[in-house]
């Protein structure tokens, strides 16, 4: 025969009693620290949870968490590794200034082609229907081009080699 909800919550306030008598330094008083509260809980939501079943979920968490945690730290680790690999690939200021001179000197001599062509489109233009007319200003457009893109590469290493002074 099972209690009813009234005479556990009468046996529950006689232990109270009994464990409140031996004082609050007691052992027992001690051990049931925490149960009374958990006991009335199951008599009102009718659980049957008891310290031991929330001491194993804790200790079971913990494990999990000590898992994750040093599945994380080994991430971490991992890339701290990467992060230091990464950090030796990158470029020093030598190496942009040699990337900005070898540009610089293509520029240059793209420079000369393109006053070149327009030599030739100046020298042609009564004869804009000309095969060498129309080549000079389609070469000396394309000129143009790569002069403006090797510009605006050598724009994003200066800002590459400001950002890092």
């Amino acid at each position: 025969m099972s209690a009813t909800k009234e005479q556990e919550r009468q046996a529950l306030k006689k232990i109270r009693i009994i464990v409140a008598e031996l004082g609050h330094d007691s052992y027992i008083a001690a051990a049931f620290e925490g149960c009374f509260d958990m006991a009335e809980e199951n008599i009102n939501n009718d659980f049957a949870c008891s310290m031991k079943q929330r001491a194993e979920s804790a200790e079971n968490r913990v494990e999990y968490y000590k898992a994750t945690n040093k599945d994380l730290s080994t991430k971490v680790e991992d890339l701290e590794t990467r992060i230091a690999q990464l950090e030796t690939r990158e470029l020093t200021v030598d190496i942009y200034a040699g990337i900005y001179n070898a540009i610089m000197e293509g520029v240059n001599a793209l420079t000369v082609e393109r006053d070149k062509l327009a030599e030739v489109i100046v020298e042609n233009a009564t004869r804009p229907r000309s095969e060498e007319f129309i080549n000079a200003v389609e070469k000396h457009t394309e000129v143009k081009e790569r002069i403006n893109r090797s510009n605006e590469i050598i724009a994003k290493v200066v800002k590459m080699v400001e950002s890092r002074s």
